[in-house]
C-alpha cells in the first residue's frame, strides 16, 4: 500500500475516535513477537475483512475501558512498536491472503506515546480468499467482511457475496479501460520505455562517477545499489517531499548505515537529494525521478578482502529493509521496480561460509539486475534474491 505522508492532526484524530467501525479496529498494547498464531491469525482475519470492504485501518496500543469503548491511550512501549516490523507483519498476513493484501504499517507518536497502525488498502482487483486455515480464526477458501457494527467475519449472505462480485468485475473494467487508453493515447509512444532507461541510467551513471572521484585510487570494495521506477518523469516528486520520505524511512530503519545522517545532512541539487558521509565513504541520492542510489566503500574489509555469509547476509537484509520502508513512502503499491546491485573490486576476493571450502569471485565485478513489484514482501524477496546471486558469483551454493 502506499504510504501517505499523513500529518500528526491525522494520526490523532484516528487513534482518539473512539468507536469502531466497518473500516477501524483498535487492539490493546501487545508485542507481535509474543504473539501464538491464533493471535497474528485474528490480525490477518481484520486485514482480510477491511480489504474486502472499504479498507481501513487496525490501531494497535488502545485498550477497552469497563463499558468496551476504545479509549484507554496506552500506547506501546518502544520494544512492542518495534516488534510490529512492516516486513515481517507484512510477510505473515500475505500468507493467508489470495492475492496478497496491499498493507503498510505506520508507528506514528501521539501526544508522547508510540502506536502502530496497520493501514489496509481495499482490494483493487479481485476479493482476497483466506488461503490457509489457523486456529478457530481463520477458515481455508473463505472471504471476510467488515460489517458495520465492527465485526470481521465471513460473508454468508448470498449479497454479500453478490457485491463482493460486482466491486470485482467493476474493477476489472477500470482496469481494462485504462490499459485501452494506455494503448491508445499519443502521449505514450512505444519508445517511451527507452527512453526511460536512457534517463535513469543517465542519472546513475553521473552519481557513480561523482562517487568515484573520491575512490580513484581505492583498492577497497565499492558497492552500488539502486532501485529504478517503471517510467521516467523528471520532476516527478518535489524535493521536500523527497526530504519527507527520507524522514519518514529513516525511523522506520533507526538502525540502518544508509540513512544514518541522511535526512537532516542531506543538501538539494538541481535534481535529487545527495548526502556524502564526512568520511566520504557513503553516498546516498534520492532523484526526483523517483531513483533512488546507494554507493559505499567497504573499508572493513581494509586489505583482507574477505566476506562471511553472515556479513553479506546481514548487507541484503538491511540495504532491502531500507528501501522497501523508502519506496514504499513513494510509489503505488504493485508498481514495478528495476533493482541493480553492483560490487566493483571483487575479483579474488574470498566467501567464507563455514564449510571449510575456498569460494573465490573470479569476475573484477559483480552486476546483479532483477525486477519486482512492490509489495508487502517485497523487503524479503530482494534480500533473498541478492543473497543467492551475490553467493552464486563467489561460486557457492546456498542450500
Amino acid at each position: 500500500m502506499t504510504s501517505i505522508l499523513h500529518d500528526d492532526a491525522f494520526w490523532h484524530e484516528l487513534i482518539c475516535r473512539g468507536t469502531e467501525s466497518d473500516e477501524l479496529d483498535y487492539t490493546a498494547h501487545q508485542d507481535w513477537t509474543l504473539l501464538s498464531k491464533a493471535g497474528k491469525a485474528k490480525f490477518v482475519r481484520h486485514a482480510l475483512a477491511l480489504a474486502n470492504t472499504k479498507g481501513g485501518y487496525v490501531v494497535i496500543g488502545v485498550g477497552e475501558d469497563a463499558s468496551g469503548r476504545p479509549c484507554l491511550y496506552t500506547g506501546l512501549t518502544e520494544k512492542e512498536s518495534a516488534s510490529f516490523d512492516p516486513t515481517i507483519v507484512g510477510t505473515f498476513i500475505s500468507r493467508y491472503a489470495d492475492p496478497p493484501i496491499d498493507l503498510t504499517v505506520e508507528r506514528p507518536v501521539v501526544d508522547g506515546k508510540q502506536y502502530a497502525i496497520l493501514c489496509v488498502k481495499k482490494f483493487s482487483s479481485l476479493p482476497h480468499v483466506c488461503s490457509a486455515t489457523c486456529s478457530d480464526e481463520l477458515v481455508q477458501g473463505v472471504f471476510y467482511i467488515r460489517t458495520a457494527d465492527a465485526s470481521s467475519r465471513p460473508a454468508f449472505r448470498s449479497s454479500e457475496l453478490h457485491d463482493l462480485v460486482r466491486r470485482a468485475l467493476r474493477n476489472q473494467r477500470e482496469l481494462l479501460s485504462r490499459l485501452l487508453r494506455g494503448i491508445l493515447s499519443e502521449e505514450h509512444p512505444e519508445s517511451e520505455t527507452g527512453e526511460s532507461t536512457s534517463h535513469f541510467s543517465e542519472e546513475l551513471i553521473h552519481s557513480l562517477r561523482f562517487f568515484r572521484k573520491y575512490h580513484l585510487h581505492s583498492r577497497q570494495i565499492i558497492i552500488s545499489f539502486s532501485v529504478t521506477p517503471s517510467a521516467w518523469l523528471d520532476r516527478r516528486f518535489s524535493l521536500t517531499l523527497l526530504r519527507d520520505a527520507a524522514q519518514k524511512a529513516a525511523e522506520k530503519c533507526p538502525s540502518s548505515p544508509f540513512f544514518k545522517e541522511y535526512a537532516e545532512k542531506a543538501y538539494a541539487t538541481n535534481v535529487s537529494l545527495r548526502y556524502v558521509s564526512p568520511e566520504q565513504d557513503q553516498l546516498f541520492q534520492l532523484f526526483r525521478s523517483g531513483q533512488v542510489h546507494f554507493a559505499w566503500e567497504d573499508r572493513s574489509l581494509s586489505g583482507k578482502r574477505m566476506f562471511s555469509l553472515d556479513e553479506i547476509s546481514r548487507l541484503c537484509t538491511r540495504v532491502s529493509e531500507c528501501v522497501s520502508s523508502l519506496c514504499g513512502l513513494l510509489f503505488e503499491h504493485g508498481e514495478p521496480l528495476k533493482i541493480s546491485f553492483q560490487v566493483l573490486g571483487t575479483e579474488g576476493a574470498q566467501l567464507v561460509a563455514g564449510d571449510n571450502k575456498d569460494h573465490i569471485c573470479m569476475i573484477p565485478e559483480i552486476d546483479i539486475q532483477a525486477t519486482r513489484a512492490l509489495s508487502a514482501s517485497f523487503a524479503s524477496e530482494c534480500s533473498a534474491h541478492l543473497l543467492q546471486s551475490l553467493c552464486e558469483r563467489f561460486n557457492f551454493q546456498m542450500k
